[in-house]
Order: structure tokens, then sequence, then C-alpha cells
């Protein structure tokens, strides 16, 4: 049986909540942006631990926007990894963004709200101590597709100069919302300028694809099939495929947490170390 349907929490936002206070992971500041609703929102930034290499006062950065389908969720999911990321010298920031089930908003709200966030990020760089060409993108399923959205589809209209990420860790993320993808039917008026895997060109960053085999609603094939594409158009891309994991496992699978945060963390230092590998 996947590990999702035999082990996921009843609660698995409660889960997350006591999982951070249990390891003792909590951002050390808080910023905030106004959202495409005009709401304010938290941008939840842990800045690099003592045990971060020492010699510069800039460091490399990582944007993870949490999961949710678009409606629900909060950056706690992302508390422990981000905790662990920024000891090994990096400044990670977890944005809040429109929700369906708090605002009534709708998918390409979440993205815009996705482009307003990464937008003050680049903003505050200097105080954040942050090094602007070596920020990276990521996120968990929903979360994973506006990380993507990032790197694929034209920003909205009142964004401008906007830089694609470095880079993109995607776990188990949403980048197909075509016909037969995750989400179409919520999105099916604006699907082709919304979905990641059809927007894909030329100078997509390099990309890191992290899922499970026993996935229901992100297929490996899916996974696979963004990589090729990337790969078509000049870039680097590699799948992880974790097996027996279902469908957001790495949340409450202690082998899948460490799995996929040691990946993660050692694709960015690779990335950080060798633009070009």
């Amino acid at each position: 049986m996947p590990q999702d349907e035999a082990e996921r929490p009843e609660d698995i936002w409660g889960f997350l909540r006591d999982a951070a206070a249990s390891a003792g992971s909590a951002p050390d500041q808080v910023r905030t942006y106004i959202g495409v609703a005009s709401q304010t929102h938290r941008i939840e930034i842990f800045q690099p631990g003592s045990d971060a290499p020492e010699g510069s006062s800039v460091h490399p950065g990582l944007v993870l926007f949490h999961g949710g389908a678009w409606r629900e969720g909060a950056p706690v999911q992302f508390y422990r990894q981000a905790r662990a990321i920024a000891d090994a010298g990096f400044v990670v920031a977890l944005p809040e963004y429109s929700l369906r089930d708090e605002d009534g908003t709708t998918p390409r709200d979440s993205v815009t709200d996705a482009f307003l966030a990464w937008q003050a990020i680049h903003a505050a760089a200097e105080d954040l101590g942050l090094a602007r060409e070596r920020l990276f993108a990521g996120g968990a399923s929903a979360g994973g597709q506006m990380a993507a959205a990032l790197a694929t589809l034209a920003p909205p209209q009142s964004i401008t100069g906007h830089v694609r990420p470095a880079g993109l860790i995607l776990f188990e993320p949403v980048v197909d919302n075509g016909p037969s993808g995750y989400g179409h039917a919520l999105v099916r008026d604006y699907w082709a300028a919304f979905s990641p895997i059809h927007n894909i060109a030329d100078g997509h960053p390099h990309t890191l694809i992290l899922v499970g085999d026993s996935d229901p609603l992100i297929p490996v094939e899916t996974a696979e099939l963004y990589c090729r594409r990337v790969q078509a158009a000049g870039g680097r891309c590699s799948v992880e495929v974790f097996k027996d994991a279902g469908h957001a496992w790495f949340n409450y699978d202690p082998a899948g947490f460490s799995g996929t945060l040691a990946k993660a963390l050692s694709t960015l230092q690779t990335w950080i170390r060798d633009p070009e590998d």
C-alpha cells in the first residue's frame, strides 16, 4: 500500500505544526507583501545559521511555496526543510498567498501572488543579505506549480522586470494543468497560459523534480515529460523517484522527509558550486 494511504495523518496541517515545533523550527523574521486581492500576506524568513559557510554576508536563497490545491495550507509545511537549508548557508523565504478557502480566490490569483511575493523578495534582497542572481524557487504540489510558473509563465501586467529563478526544486509538482492534468476543471478557461509544462521555453532554469512512484495525482511519467521538454529547450532537468511513495508522503514519512531534503540540499549546493553542472 502506498505510504500516503497507509500512514497519512488525518490532520496533516496539525501534524506539520507539531513536527515543526518539536524540531524547534521557526522563522527568524517576517516580511509582508500586498496580494492580488489587497490582502497583507506574510513572508516568513529563515536566515543562515551558525553552521553556514563563513566568508560572505551575501547568501544564495530559496523561496518555497506550500501546497494545498490552491485552496488551503500554510508555510509551516516547509519549516523543517527551511531551517536545515538555512543552516547550510541559504536565506529561505516561505510566502503566504491567496487561498480559495480563506479568500475566495482562484488558482490564477494564487499564481499572481507568487509573482508578487517573488518581486517583494527581490526588492528586499539587500536587507536580507540575499544574492539575487542565486535565488532559487521551489514548492510542493500546487506550490510546485507556482514555483514553475515563475520560470515558464508570463508575469502579470503589474510586474515589471521579472527575473526567473536560478533553479527549481519541485516536490511532486502540479506541472500539467491541461485536459488530462491535475486541476484542469479549476483552470479550464485559461489553462493554456497557466500550465507550466505547456509553456516551457529556451532559458528554462536547472530543475529537480522529486516524486513518488505511487503518487495518484502526479505520475512519474508527467515529471519525466516535463524534464524532456526542458532538455529539448536546452535546459538541465532530473527526476528523483522515491519507491512506494504516494502524494505528499515527504510531509510525514521520516525516510521521505530526510531523503527529499538531502537530495534538494545537495542539488542546490551543486548548482551553487558549479552553475553549469
